[in-house]
């Protein structure tokens, strides 16, 4: 239908009615001013339909300070494409501070590092724990708190072990100093690989680890129990196979013989092997790993030394340079192999005795 309303005398489109003081609806007109106001607003940027302040005070009351995306969703009764502009407002509060985000959709609001402190993880066999920190790293308050070492109970351990470096949040801390905590997260792994017996289960097989301060068992799931270069199709069915022994003439050790070592085995149980951990432990879960390594049963001639060097993670594989100035060494050390002279200043070394005795 064609619109005659310029030519009645309306430039700026239809008449609008617009209420009266006496309640009436009365002809109006949109000027110009409020067209341009609106072609302004239009063009601006759209706005979350929640504020920042409102959404930093909803995770504030939150326990831990924390909220995940969909609980705020859920809370904060965000509908449609509000929740595009809410998951851009918690980007845009993490990226300039105001929020951490902790997990891939959670955020919590930063918290001062006052209370928290680094340090290395010395568990006991009963299962709790204690975290000693590293004085010279501390911060005030704590640095004239504390007098010792953290109590870490053991439901909050997590998923840290013996010798982790692990970030405490100190909760309490007594008049004498001692104080308690809990486990944050860890920060390095001591022992990507355990030293420990294999046993057969029931219901899973599993390794006991031979450092008590581990005390929870490793567990070693169906097709682990073999190291990749020793699968269990390989290994021969006669006796006599099965007993054989092998001396590795290993380059690794230049002084001294490496153990003796079985090519075969069947039979794993109550044998010393080393495990490499897949799955880190939890308060309701045992760790879980692989078999890396057959060293043999612990009352083996020289098993005793492998265990040791595992145990501590001790290097026992080098590389071409170094054992090729090992093997050029002589292995019997002479006298004037032990006096050490500095370049700069005369040797000190006494010259040998003589005897006055006439003969």
């Amino acid at each position: 239908m064609k619109d005659y309303s310029e030519a009645r005398g309306y430039p700026f489109g239809r008449p609008v009615l617009v209420a009266s003081a006496t309640g009436r609806a009365v002809p109006g007109s949109i000027s110009k001013s409020n067209t341009k106001s609106n072609r302004n607003r239009s063009s601006r940027q759209p706005v979350s339909p929640i504020p920042d302040s409102e959404i930093l005070r909803h995770i504030r009351r939150q326990p831990k300070s924390s909220a995940g995306f969909k609980q705020l969703v859920r809370e904060l009764a965000v509908r449609g494409s509000d929740r595009r502009d809410l998951a851009e407002s918690l980007q845009r509060l993490a990226a300039s501070g105001a929020l951490t985000q902790v997990d891939s959709d959670r955020f919590a609001i930063p918290r001062t590092a006052t209370n928290q402190l680094v340090g290395r993880l010395s568990m006991h066999r009963d299962g709790y724990g204690f975290v000693i920190p590293n004085r010279a790293d501390l911060k005030e308050p704590l640095r004239t708190q504390l007098s010792g070492d953290v109590f870490i109970a053991p439901h909050q351990i997590g998923s840290s072990m013996h010798g982790d470096r692990v970030l405490v949040e100190v909760s309490s801390v007594r008049s004498d100093g001692r104080a308690e905590g809990r486990i944050l997260r860890t920060v390095d792994r001591a022992h990507a690989t355990v030293v420990g017996t294999f046993h057969y289960g029931r219901r899973h097989n599993y390794v006991t680890p031979m450092d008590e301060k581990i005390s929870q068992e490793i567990i070693i799931a169906q097709g682990n129990e073999y190291p990749p270069d020793l699968s269990e199709d390989d290994l021969p069915e006669d006796d006599e196979a099965k007993s054989a022994e092998t001396k590795n003439d290993t380059p690794h050790r230049v002084l001294g013989k490496e153990a003796a070592r079985r090519t075969a085995w069947d039979d794993l149980e109550g044998v010393v092997v080393d495990v490499e951990i897949t799955d880190w432990p939890s308060h309701t879960q045992n760790p879980r790993g692989r078999v890396v390594e057959i060293l043999g049963y612990a009352e083996d001639f020289g098993v005793d030394v492998e265990i040791m060097i595992r145990k501590h993670h001790l290097p026992h594989r080098f590389p071409a340079g170094v054992l090729e100035e090992a093997q050029s060494t002589s292995e019997t050390i002479t006298a004037a192999a032990t006096t050490v002279t500095s370049p700069s200043s005369p040797s000190t070394a006494k010259p040998p005795a003589t005897s006055t005795t006439p003969s």
